[in-house]
């Protein structure tokens, strides 16, 4: 049976044969219009680009080999609007253009992408009529007119007569834990603050066994159902929110709750593979929303390839060796090099158990730089006549002492770009090898995963996992007025992309 991949990239190719396009439409719609995720169809694409029918650039839509020259001028301006129709379309489902908010100008649609002013205005009437965009005197106002009073009067909308969406966590604690986890918090609070905007209430209600904490939340079935019955109109759905381990009747959940015909979304936490058949239990308007771990590997290893990179380390914690999600990500690194980046080598170095200077903590960045102090006060107690270059030499040699994995990894040209697991390690990395006197991206690129709001002062290139557009998605499933796009399945993975913060470079020289 062949891979799910090689039977899309065999749609795609006869999609492609029947027709005339100069270019593909974007991976994001392409996901959407074969109802697959956005790894599976990167996949797609480039085992095309390998067979020599596509042509795929960094930054540029894919092009049909041979048909370059009718890129240049749409055949007729019906094309030309409906592709600009379709662009800013893109940008309205992924909350670049927010609900409630006015598009840019006419002008600006027709310098971007190169259009007439009669063209771009098409485009605009094309969307009226899909009721995603409404004029609104001069301007063009994203969303439905019949929805504006709500996004521009939400202040008017009491809590006690209001829209409600219910939050279901396991117990309490998964309010911290799971949901506002600094790895979440940027789905969370996007999320929040987007019904906030529409003035829709979010009530958190409890699965488990009543608690302490049932005094003020509404815990178990039999609660959640006199809360929902309470609500009547006002209800517009749930949010499931936890790590599938720990909710060992999740199924019996979604199935309960969408038998009230509203939307239910759960955030999947982990993002692996699931102890049940989702299409089994969910229904229409049922989402499976979760970080697409395959896109973000492709993503990681794109942004290296493109830069000329084929050696790549990956340094894997003492601490972290028995955690799923790492082993995932291990896994997903070897395959995905193997099957579309060939030329690739990937190295693995395990941390020695006795090397305690790596901190993957994500509330605590500063362990390198006590780990580095404590080595320099003890080199300038042991040399106090030392010079300051002397010293700084000294330190630099037991710093590699003190680190004998990293010291394996970087041995003289074994690799010329690391991946760190996320981005606390990608810090720790980072700010030891400038301490080793290493130029970054010089010497040694480095690439990150996750884009925690705390990390990003740091200059380190990372696969954001698209957490904040799948927050505006899972937002407007609620509030319904614009469309969400999902598999045939209800799965509607995390876009994830790369963030470039000037830490990835071409590879140095080979001087081996």
């Amino acid at each position: 049976m062949p891979f799910l991949h090689e039977t899309i990239a065999r749609r795609l190719r006869a999609e492609i044969q029947r027709g005339s396009e100069a270019r593909l439409p974007s991976l994001k719609k392409l996901s959407a219009d074969y109802g697959v995720s956005l790894g599976t169809m990167l996949k797609a694409v480039h085992l095309l680009c390998k067979e020599g029918l596509l042509q795929s650039s960094r930054g540029k839509r894919t092009i049909v080999r041979g048909r370059e020259h009718r890129d240049a001028t749409d055949t007729t301006a019906g094309n030309a609007a409906a592709g600009l129709r379709d662009s800013i379309r893109d940008k309205i489902t992924s909350g670049i253009y927010k609900t409630g908010r006015s598009l840019p100008k006419v002008a600006t649609f027709v310098l971007a992408h190169g259009v007439s002013k009669n063209t771009a205005c098409a485009a605009l009437k094309l969307l009226e009529g899909e009721k995603l965009i409404h004029k609104h005197g001069k301007k063009w106002i994203v969303g439905p007119a019949e929805g504006i009073s709500r996004r521009t009067g939400a202040a008017q909308w009491r809590r006690a007569t209001g829209p409600v969406v219910l939050v279901l966590l396991r117990e309490y604690r998964d309010w911290r834990r799971s949901l506002f986890s600094q790895y979440m918090a940027p789905l969370a609070s996007g999320l929040f603050q987007e019904l906030n905007r529409h003035g829709i209430e979010v009530k958190t209600v409890l699965a488990g066994e009543p608690h302490i904490s049932s005094r003020f939340y509404a815990s178990g079935r039999k609660d959640i159902l006199s809360l929902i019955n309470s609500l009547g109109n006002r209800y517009l759905g749930t949010v499931i929110v936890s790590y599938v381990n720990d909710f060992l009747d999740l199924d019996l959940w979604v199935k309960w709750l969408s038998g009230f015909q509203k939307p239910v979304v759960w955030i999947d936490h982990d993002g692996t593979s699931l102890p049940f058949e989702w299409s089994r239990v969910s229904r229409a308007g049922c989402y499976h929303c979760y970080a697409d771990e395959d896109a973000m590997v492709g993503a990681a290893l794109q942004s290296l390839s493109d830069a000329g990179h084929r050696r790549i380390g990956f340094h894997v914690p003492a601490s972290l060796v028995d955690h799923v999600w790492l082993n995932r990500r291990v896994d997903t690194i070897g395959r995905l090099a193997r099957d579309l980046f060939p030329a690739m080598t990937i190295t693995y170095e395990h941390q020695d158990a006795r090397e305690k200077w790596l901190s993957w903590d994500m509330n605590n960045d500063s362990g390198i730089f006590d780990f580095v102090s404590t080595i320099a006060e003890t080199i300038d107690r042991g040399h106090p006549r030392a010079g300051a270059h002397q010293r700084e030499a000294l330190a630099r040699t037991e710093l590699r002492r003190a680190v004998p994995s990293i010291h394996r990894l970087l041995s003289k040209g074994r690799i010329t770009a690391l991946l760190a697991p996320n981005q606390a390690l990608a810090t720790s990395y980072y700010y030891l090898f400038r301490f080793l006197g290493m130029s970054i991206p010089g010497d040694m690129s480095i690439v990150a995963f996750d884009d925690i709001p705390d990390f990003r002062r740091h200059p380190i290139s990372t696969v954001d996992q698209g957490f904040d557009e799948l927050a505006y998605g899972i937002a407007h499933v609620f509030i319904g007025d614009i469309p969400v796009r999902a598999d045939r399945r209800g799965n509607k993975p995390a876009e994830p992309r790369f963030v470039h913060r000037g830490s990835v470079g071409p590879p140095k020289k080979d001087t081996r």
